[in-house]
């Protein structure tokens, strides 16, 4: 096998020349990719013809999602090659959160926010989702945060979600993926 370096111009690099942190990558199709990256904003590149050309977009939904000095996790899941999700989990100045979930319907263009964390919501200290095109899925709850075990879930696509205890002492589930056919989860 061959490798070959198609990574996007204008993706940030440190003076080493190598990729900064908090970097997400998606591949909905054989020749579809999707790169986010989150600064100050998160910044979206896209490409359908297998990395020849790509596309860049920047996003800033609010805010309170986009702190300057972010410090956390970014994590994007295609469930099709037009619906994906992208969950930023940061934390901000003094041990504050700002979990959100954001979804695309158009091959990661453009993002919505489904989902954004406050103090005491359901969709706090989210460290991980897993989602199937059928629209269920789970999320990891940061349990050295929360001191609790526990996973939310969502019938409806990320819509809404119930929190659902683990019956385990206190754990963190850091990665999560989406294993078909059945629906099922891996930790």
């Amino acid at each position: 096998m061959k490798w070959t370096t198609r990574n996007p111009k204008t993706l940030t690099t440190d003076l080493s020349g190598s990729i900064l942190e908090n970097i997400a990558t998606a591949f909905p199709s054989s020749n579809e990719a999707v790169i986010a990256q989150e600064t100050t904003a998160i910044h979206i590149w896209t490409t359908k013809d297998g990395g020849i050309n790509w596309t860049s977009e920047v996003q800033k939904p609010s805010e309170s999602i986009i702190q300057n000095n972010f410090n956390g996790k970014i994590q994007m899941q295609f469930t099709t090659a037009q619906t994906g999700l992208l969950i930023l989990a940061s934390q901000g100045n003094a041990g504050s959160t700002s979990d959100a979930l954001l979804q695309t319907t158009d091959g990661g263009i453009n993002w919505r926010v489904l989902q954004e964390s406050s103090p005491g919501s359901t969709f706090e200290n989210v460290d991980s989702v897993a989602m199937s095109p059928s629209g269920m899925g789970i999320a990891s709850v940061n349990t050295v945060i929360t001191g609790r075990a526990e996973i939310l879930m969502t019938t409806d696509g990320g819509q809404s979600w119930v929190s659902q205890p683990l019956p385990l002492p206190h754990v963190s589930i850091y990665q999560m993926r989406r294993k078909t056919p059945p629906f099922r989860v891996e930790i």
